[in-house]
């Protein structure tokens, strides 16, 4: 500062213990060097908000991501070509971080992060089985399915699936055994599919699975519940139209 003095000529400062203070041109310069540093920040934020002009952020978990959501996509990119799509995905359902994001994709119940949210479906459980798991196409009785070997998803929200769904018929579920526990949705699915043994699994999260044979139902057990998959529009994204788009578009593809 003494060489910014020495170039202008005055005192920016009175120079007294314990503390500085600005004389009356040091105030004057004050105030003009923060209404530069403010207009650049708009500027920056003003260019920022042009370059992301048709960016979408989209959050979800890697399951609704694979197993749902990207053979769907095709149809989104052919209706709004100009629009950006960037999908981050996440393995976990829950600890979502909305601040960076337009639109997050939850499972669970509402109240849910966001400004409005809309349900793309709800959560109906189902048994679910590799068709090479079981002799048979044919169904197993409700009552049986505790003495087959069960698989359990262990993430936070649905680490008693298997209570509530048998519970759900008046049936106790059996202790667990080595190798029947996953925390990664993406890992059990694929203990299902590799004929491991029997897993919950979710009505049209799970259909195109089943509809291609590569996934069958293992007992007609069924239990619907109030929790889903909700599309949540963020409030940095209430103003964006191609925010708004996607909510319409993902909402009306389960009818």
């Amino acid at each position: 500062m003494a060489v910014l003095e020495r170039i202008l000529g005055v005192s920016l400062f009175v120079r007294s213990k314990p503390r500085l203070a600005l004389t009356a041109q040091g105030q004057e310069l004050f105030a003009a060097v923060s209404a530069g540093l403010n207009e650049i920040r708009q500027a920056f934020e003003r260019i920022r908000r042009q370059s992301e002009h048709g960016l979408l952020k989209v959050e979800t978990s890697i399951g609704f991501a694979s197993c749902w959501l990207l053979a769907r996509l095709p149809e989104f990119y052919q209706r709004y070509p100009d629009i950006e799509l960037q999908l981050r995905t996440r393995d976990s359902t829950t600890n979502y971080e909305p601040t960076d994001t337009d639109i997050s994709i939850i499972f669970g119940e509402p109240p849910l992060p966001g400004v409005e949210l809309r349900a793309i479906f709800l959560e109906s459980m189902i048994t679910v089985c590799a068709p090479s798991y079981l002799s048979t196409k044919k169904p197993l009785p409700v009552d049986k399915l505790n003495r087959y070997h069960l698989l359990h998803y262990n993430e936070a929200l649905h680490v008693d699936d298997w209570n509530r769904l048998l519970g759900s018929k008046g049936l106790a579920t059996p202790e667990r055994r080595s190798g029947q526990s996953f925390n990664s949705y993406i890992v059990y699915l694929q203990a299902i599919l590799n004929g491991d043994g029997i897993g919950i699994g979710w009505d049209f999260l799970l259909d195109d699975y089943i509809a291609s044979g590569r996934l069958q139902r293992a007992s007609s057990l069924r239990l619907e519940t109030r929790r889903g998959y909700f599309c949540c529009l963020q409030e940095q994204a209430t103003g964006k139209p191609e925010a708004r788009h996607f909510m319409d578009w993902v909402c009306q593809l389960v009818k």
